[in-house]
């Protein structure tokens, strides 16, 4: 009589999302909104190599009404250092 064994390998994820009071967030929140969604992002990924972190950053920008205001803005820096605005 032959015997097997077998391994059974399973990769459970889980779903579901953690909603945090705001209290709990909100230092982290108004220092995001005191800065440049996209300038921040930058550096965060540039100086301190947070390299998986623009989803979230975006999503924030996104969630806030911040993304197009912070692009507009970009693109006003952009044109007032250009060589032919000058």
């Amino acid at each position: 009589m032959e015997t097997h064994s077998f391994a059974v390998v399973a990769d459970i994820r889980n779903p579901r999302e953690i909603i945090l009071p705001s209290e709990a967030y909100r230092a982290v929140v108004e220092t995001l909104d005191s800065r440049n969604y996209l300038e921040l992002l930058s550096e965060l990924e540039t100086k301190m190599r947070l390299e998986h972190i623009s989803h979230h950053i975006m999503s924030l920008a996104v969630s806030r009404n911040m993304l197009m205001h912070d692009v507009c803005e970009l693109a006003e820096k952009e044109v007032e250092t250009s060589p032919s605005s000058k």
